[in-house]
């Protein structure tokens, strides 16, 4: 699938923004294309793809381990349930925070078929981001830029 960008209304990737809620919403005001918020390779590569019918939603669901032996389950990443058939989908675009070419391959490819597109996040000033080799701190390293990229098109459908 080729994006087009040209002259249209775009929700851009925002940190504890652009979850579902506000997608919708974005959408319903005109929006032409979401991204979501950053989401770490890591963890999403660990999440469970999970279809709730009922909702028509699809979720990716990670349990992470609590004091006391109990696990909590937390949705890494939500959207709406889309039939492959329907071209009427406003496309979704996945901001990816990665510093890696594995990593990042692992995680495109457990969303590929729920997303229309894998953004790397290569802006992110954020401590967290840039310590992890992530975000802004990937515009100090072509070679890297180039390995991530070059195994995200090789690698995905």
């Amino acid at each position: 699938m080729t994006l087009d960008y040209g002259n249209k209304l775009i929700l851009a990737p925002m940190v504890r923004v652009g979850c579902l809620a506000f997608r919708l919403l974005a959408i319903e005001h005109g929006a032409e294309m979401v991204y979501t918020e950053e989401i770490i390779d890591r963890k999403l590569a660990k999440t469970v793809r999970t279809v709730n019918e009922e909702k028509g939603l699809v979720e990716y669901i990670i349990s992470e381990p609590r004091k006391g032996g109990t696990f909590k389950d937390t949705v890494v990443f939500s959207t709406v349930l889309r039939k492959p058939t329907h071209r009427g989908n406003v496309p979704l675009i996945l901001q990816l925070g990665t510093g890696d070419p594995h990593h990042a391959l692992v995680a495109a490819r457990h969303v590929q078929d729920d997303v229309d597109g894998i953004d790397v996040n290569m802006g992110c000033p954020k401590k967290f981001s840039v310590k992890g080799g992530m975000g802004s701190a990937l515009l100090t390293e072509p070679a890297k830029v180039q390995a991530i990229l070059t195994a995200l098109v090789a690698g995905l459908e």
